[in-house]
């Protein structure tokens, strides 16, 4: 997400036209918009994966549960933060670093 959003970043740089934050704020929400496929995939093929083992019933379950459990709320977590939490902080920062300058 980060490589993305640099790469907007530089082309906002190198743009001949008025550096302004509706601007940023399109070519960041563009650069975002790009990756929620491929994360979105990742995370929910994973989580596919591990729904059976959260309901399986006999020997090793208890132990097979308490791991898929973690795992789970931590593709979700990190899906949040990668496409919310990271497009939203690195807006505020380069809109401070960049236009009021």
């Amino acid at each position: 997400m980060l490589e993305f959003l640099n790469k907007v970043v530089d082309s906002f740089k190198s743009s001949e036209k008025e550096l302004n934050r509706e601007r940023l704020f399109a070519y960041i929400t563009e650069a975002a918009s790009q990756r929620v496929r491929p994360i979105m995939m990742t995370s929910c093929s994973t989580i596919a994966g591990l729904l059976p083992i959260m309901f399986i019933t006999g020997i090793g379950s208890e132990i097979m549960t308490r791991v898929a459990a973690p795992m789970i709320g931590g593709l979700v977590s990190s899906s949040i933060l990668t496409l919310i939490v990271i497009p939203t902080v690195f807006y505020i920062w380069k809109r401070h670093v960049l236009i009021e300058e």
